[in-house]
């Protein structure tokens, strides 16, 4: 696996969009094409975002954040699953 090694100051623009891409293709690879990925992608989505709520009265308020934080990087996973596919049919 690649190291970023912090010494080396901010990513040039080339790179960062190359690791952009990349990250967008491995979302793709693995929750899309992949079947346990894609399964494990819809059970995450099913149990987090579907049917547990993100606020909790009997939870601290800070408990709501840190749900709203795994909702969106759900979320995220699948905009970039669907990135990826807008990408091969412009491509």
């Amino acid at each position: 696996m690649p190291q970023n090694n912090s010494n080396q100051g901010p990513l040039s623009e080339a790179l960062l969009k190359a690791k952009q891409e990349r990250f967008i293709t491995l979302c793709y690879n693995v929750f899309q094409l992949n079947k346990d990925g894609k399964e494990l992608l819809f059970l995450l989505k099913e149990s987090l975002i579907d049917k547990t709520p993100v606020a909790d009265p009997t939870k601290s308020e800070s408990h709501a954040y840190f749900r709203e934080g795994q909702n969106n990087i759900i979320r995220s996973l699948y905009a970039n699953i669907e990135l990826a596919e807008t990408l091969a049919k412009q491509n």
